[in-house]
């Protein structure tokens, strides 16, 4: 795979007040292959509707990712909204996120 993304894990902490902070630190860098979702190709994606502003990233089929992880490529941010994991021989796994 020809490119890299860090991704995030995030971290909640109550401040002792009822506030709640979000914050989300490097996790680990893997290699991976990324493009725009198209609508007309990823008519649904997983089992969820396809929408504007997203991309579909490609990480190896080991890689330990959650929906509530993050995905970093160089300065650019991405929220992971989705993640396909239904097919019989593994050797990518597609995660659905969109720019923040």
């Amino acid at each position: 795979m020809p490119d890299q993304v860090t991704l995030l894990t995030r971290t909640i902490a109550n401040d002792g007040y009822g506030a709640v902070t979000e914050t989300y630190a490097d996790r680990e860098t893997v290699f991976c292959r990324w493009r725009p979702f198209d609508p007309g190709r990823d008519r649904v994606f997983g089992d969820r509707p396809t929408a504007d502003g997203l991309f579909v990233f490609t990480v190896p089929w080991d890689t330990v990712v959650s929906e509530t992880d993050r995905v970093r490529q160089g300065t650019l941010t991405y929220e992971i909204t989705g993640l396909v994991s239904d097919k019989s021989f593994k050797v990518g796994q597609r995660v659905l996120a969109k720019r923040l």
